[in-house]
């Protein structure tokens, strides 16, 4: 049994998650016994451990977000705990295309400094060869970057090498790096407007930011587009 104050919170978060969606539609995508539904957005009934653990999945949220122990609905997982096979089963789990490497069709790009995925710290955008890694990428491929900080988690970790393409046409949506302020580098989800441009992050507790038409025409620019990212496990 919860307590009246989880079982608020419960019923405050799922009838959010609910939205617009049909409750017909979830109940058969969740296999969650047909007529069930509604009664959690009350006070009437509450969901067993199992119901709990289908709606979580459904919604792509943790269960202590759902009953309200934890306020973030997708907590950091601890990817450096991870083994290769976990962190596969995780990104492929949020729905990331993961693919093998062919070791016959490797060749070596530089790795030049690094990228932050923060807003408030940029890094200067200076490059220098910090290392070397393996890709069979195409050859419009010619450098990756380091990123640091967490805004592009869970999709591309703190620590994480990105591999850019400067030759590619960034789109809506595209992951892009980008300069800011005439020399500070970051990466971000770029979406084009006829005002400006939004740059977003992946991590839901990072609020967008949209730097108007004068100042992208006069500041900003768009480095490359990030084709493929890799976690480096230490």
């Amino acid at each position: 049994m919860y307590t009246m104050t989880e079982e608020n919170v419960f019923q405050e978060r799922f009838l959010r998650l609910i939205g617009e969606k049909s409750l017909r539609q979830v109940e058969k995508e969740t296999g969650i016994t047909a007529g069930a539904l509604p009664h959690y957005g009350t006070a009437k009934r509450s969901p067993t451990g199992e119901m709990l653990k289908k709606l979580a999945q459904y919604f792509c949220v943790s269960i202590d977000y759902l009953l309200g122990i934890s306020d973030d609905p997708q907590p950091r997982p601890n990817l450096s705990a991870m083994s290769n096979e976990e962190l596969v089963l995780k990104l492929r789990n949020l729905g990331y295309d993961v693919k093998p490497i062919n070791p016959e069709e490797l060749r070596s790009i530089p790795i030049l400094g690094r990228v932050t995925a923060g807003m408030k710290n940029p890094i200067e955008a200076i490059e220098y060869i910090q290392g070397w890694v393996d890709t069979d990428l195409p050859g419009s491929v010619e450098f990756a970057l380091r990123v640091t900080g967490d805004s592009m988690e869970p999709l591309i970790p703190d620590g994480s090498i990105v591999f850019v393409d400067k030759s590619k046409t960034a789109r809506n949506g595209n992951i892009c790096v980008v300069i800011i302020n005439g020399s500070d580098a970051v990466i971000k989800r770029t979406y084009f407007d006829p005002n400006g441009v939004m740059l977003r992050s992946e991590n839901i507790k990072c609020e967008p930011a949209f730097i108007d038409r004068e100042r992208w025409e006069s500041e900003c620019r768009i480095v490359g587009v990030v084709v493929r990212h890799q976690v480096d496990h230490v």
